[in-house]
């Protein structure tokens, strides 16, 4: 389990700046590709305190993603278990499929013994898939499984084929043995004869045959995805591969294959009309805008959150960002404490802040300043449009709107929400810097520098969103 934004600091250490990550120049590079294609912030925790690497959209703080590696005692351990957790992080902003058990059968076996076993076996597809992806993206970089993690494997393997011969072949152990036996098999001819002497060892003896066979179909399957694989098309390679392994197992009564973080399109609607909702469709033009867009929100909201709870020592409201299929410029707060919280933007709608932001007139102060070229205050002012408009979203929530729709007026409540975007954005700016490697008094005037860079970009935002409204 990841730690929550509530979780007392463990030994270890909590990075944000790629540069500080203890590996090397070119690892560096290729995280940064990665990191630019995954739809929130990225932090690392580093020798995190369990013994067990962990990923994943960080619980209680759901629009930051957490990549934290256990210690390692090599710096190329380090480098490939963040860059397999990255890829999984682009993965999942991909709406990358997963394998779960279908109601009925859960139901039918979660008082049972076997319930264990078979959510183990959701469990093992899904990391045999993403990992020989995994291993299928960075081969041509040269980075691989060391060989003592692989020695490590084969330990478990053989512990595991001691137990087999006590086991019924349709039993979710012995199907989680085969998955281990096929994930080993597809690393090399070497490991794939020793996963057939292990599976010639099984017992009962008229077992092993049928394991064998079994085994090489799906090896057969994950060496066709390390051969077919591309990065546009690794979620569709992935439903394939879940459908042929459970046609392997004659599983597909039990099991189905799922799209995690898609908001149902029943949900919430536009106008009156139901949408359907995404992070980043696949298809879309422009995907690496949009990813970058919601990034934006991501990082804002994150800092919004980390003033809420650490500094004011209040609750910050968890909560989804998802892009909106719509045609009208809209941004909108929904949903309840009970069910969870979601804030929408519609495409529209970000294509209008970024129009904005590089059309918008740059004040001569600026460059009196001299700290920002045009280019970089135009980022500066499309950060802080995103900051006004979803600091303003955010307020709805906090504030009570979406479990009380009838609380206050329309316009008393977005008056409220103006008033928290403007506050909030004052309390929290300051959060999202950190100091250099300078002298303090020149690490003050760069911060002061870029505090009253921000106030002009945000004053501008402020302006712009003023006569959106009243144009809407």
């Amino acid at each position: 389990m990841l730690p929550d934004h509530n979780t007392p600091q463990l030994p270890g250490e909590l990075i944000r700046d790629i540069e500080m990550l203890p590996v090397s120049d070119f690892a560096k590079s290729l995280i940064k590709e990665l990191d630019a294609q995954i739809d929130m912030p990225v932090v690392f925790w580093i020798d995190y305190p369990k013994n067990r690497s962990d990923t994943g959209r960080q619980p209680g703080i759901h629009n930051q993603y957490c990549v934290a590696v256990a210690p390692q005692k090599e710096r190329s351990e380090y480098e490939r278990i963040i860059l397999h957790h990255m890829l999984r992080g682009v993965m999942q902003t991909n709406r990358f499929p997963a394998l779960n058990g279908k109601p009925d059968y859960i139901r039918s076996i979660i008082d049972t013994s076997s319930f264990e076993p078979a959510r183990s076996l959701c469990e093992k597809i899904n990391a045999l898939i993403t990992t020989e992806i995994c291993r299928a993206h960075f081969k041509p970089y040269g980075i691989e499984t060391s060989s003592k993690s692989l020695e490590q494997k084969i330990e478990v393997i053989k512990h595991q084929a001691k137990r087999i011969n006590v086991m019924d072949l349709s039993d979710a152990e012995t199907i989680k043995f085969i998955l281990e036996l096929g994930s080993l098999s597809c690393l090399s001819p070497q490991y794939h004869r020793i996963a057939c002497h292990l599976a010639d060892r099984s017992r009962p003896r008229r077992y092993s045959r049928i394991i064998k066979s079994k085994m090489e179909q799906v090896a057969d399957i994950i060496q066709t995805i390390s051969k077919t694989y591309h990065p546009n098309h690794a979620a569709a390679l992935t439903e394939e591969a879940y459908n042929r392994v459970l046609a392997v197992f004659s599983l597909e009564d039990k099991f189905e294959i799922e799209y995690p973080y898609i908001m149902k399109k029943e949900d919430v609607q536009i106008d009156g009309v139901k949408r359907v909702y995404s992070f980043v469709p696949d298809d879309i033009e422009e995907k690496a805008f949009y990813v970058g867009a919601v990034k934006e929100i991501n990082t804002s909201l994150v800092l919004l959150q980390e003033y809420l709870t650490i500094i004011e020592d209040g609750i910050a409201e968890d909560f989804h960002v998802n892009l909106a299929d719509g045609d009208c410029v809209q941004a909108f707060a929904d949903g309840n404490r009970e069910n969870g919280y979601y804030i929408s933007v519609t495409k529209p709608m970000l294509l209008k802040l970024r129009e904005y932001a590089q059309m918008a007139v740059i004040p001569q102060k600026v460059y009196d300043i001299g700290l920002d070229d045009e280019e970089s205050f135009r980022k500066r002012i499309f950060k802080c449009l995103i900051m006004s408009v979803f600091f303003h979203e955010y307020g709805h929530i906090h504030n009570g709107d979406c479990d009380n729709p009838s609380r206050l007026t329309k316009a008393e409540k977005e008056a409220e929400a103006d008033s928290f975007s403007v506050d909030a954005f004052q309390k929290s700016c300051l959060l999202q810097y950190r100091f250099g490697n300078q002298k303090p008094e020149a690490e003050m005037e760069l911060l002061w520098k870029k505090l009253e860079l921000d106030q002009i970009a945000f004053s501008i935002a402020q302006r712009f969103l003023a006569e959106l409204r009243k144009t809407a």
